[in-house]
C-alpha cells in the first residue's frame, strides 16, 4: 500500500487533472444515459411533461426553455386500454472536453395499444430516434434539449409496409408537403445510407460548440437538405 502511495504522489499534477477530468466525463454520460431513462420512465400521456419538468434545465418553477418540446395537453381521456412502452438502444453519448456538455442518440422501438377516447384500442409499433442535450450545472447533469423524432408508427396488424404512418397527420400529407418534411431525407438512387440524425461523434463540440445548434444531427445529410 505505501508503494502504491508514493507512485501515486510521483504523478505529476496535470496528469492526475486529467485523469480526473476523463472520470468526470464517464460519469457525466452516465448521468446522462439515467436522464434519458428517466425521461422515458416518465413518458405519460396523461400528465405530458409534468414530472420531465425536473430534470431539465430550468429548475422546478421557472420557465422551461422553448426548445425543450412537451405536449401541453393530455393526450388521452383515460388510460383504460391504453399502453406506451418506449424502450431506448443503441446508445452513443458524447461528453464535452471540460466535462460541462454532452450529446446523446438513441433509438427507440416500442409497442404502444392506443384508444384516444373509448373506442377499442388499436394494437401499434413505434420507432423513433432520439437526439438529445445536456449540461451540467450547479453540480448536477440536467436535459438540456431533445425530442422523438418519428421513424415508424404502424398499425401491428398491417405492419410498416402496409400502414407506414409516417406524420400521424389528418389528412395525409400531399407530396409537396412531405417532401418539405421528412420525404427531405429519402433515399434516392444516387445517394448512399447515412444516418439522419447522426450520433453525436468525437469531435461534435469542435464543429458544433454551443448547445442549441442543431447542425450536429444532420452532418450526413445532403447539402441542399440541411436548409
Amino acid at each position: 500500500m505505501e508503494i502504491l502511495r508514493e507512485e501515486i504522489e510521483a504523478i505529476p499534477d496535470e496528469e492526475l487533472d486529467a485523469f480526473e477530468l476523463e472520470i468526470d466525463k464517464l460519469l457525466g454520460a452516465y448521468a446522462c444515459i439515467n436522464l434519458i431513462g428517466i425521461g422515458t420512465w416518465y413518458h405519460d400521456d396523461q400528465h405530458p411533461g409534468e414530472l420531465q419538468k425536473n430534470y431539465d434545465v430550468a429548475k422546478p418553477g421557472e420557465e422551461r426553455p422553448a426548445f425543450i418540446r412537451t405536449p401541453d395537453k393530455v393526450v388521452i381521456d383515460s388510460l383504460e386500454g391504453n399502453t406506451l412502452m418506449q424502450p431506448r438502444h443503441n446508445f452513443v453519448v458524447e461528453v464535452s472536453e471540460d466535462g460541462t456538455k454532452a450529446r446523446a442518440l438513441t433509438t427507440g422501438f416500442g409497442y404502444e395499444a392506443l384508444a384516444k377516447f373509448r373506442e377499442e384500442p388499436m394494437a401499434i409499433y413505434s420507432v423513433g430516434i432520439v437526439p438529445g442535450e445536456f449540461k451540467f450545472e450547479d453540480g448536477e447533469w440536467r436535459t438540456f434539449s431533445g425530442g422523438w423524432q418519428r421513424v415508424i408508427k404502424t398499425n401491428k396488424e398491417k405492419g410498416w409496409i402496409y400502414d407506414m404512418q409516417h406524420t400521424n397527420t389528418r389528412p395525409p400529407l400531399t407530396p409537396e408537403e412531405d417532401a418539405n418534411f421528412l420525404g427531405r431525407y429519402a433515399y434516392k438512387k444516387d445517394r448512399k445510407r447515412v444516418p439522419v440524425p447522426a450520433p453525436p461523434e468525437k469531435d461534435t463540440f469542435v464543429l458544433c460548440p454551443e448547445l442549441g445548434d442543431d447542425s450536429w444531427k444532420y452532418k450526413y445529410a445532403p447539402e441542399e437538405k440541411k436548409k
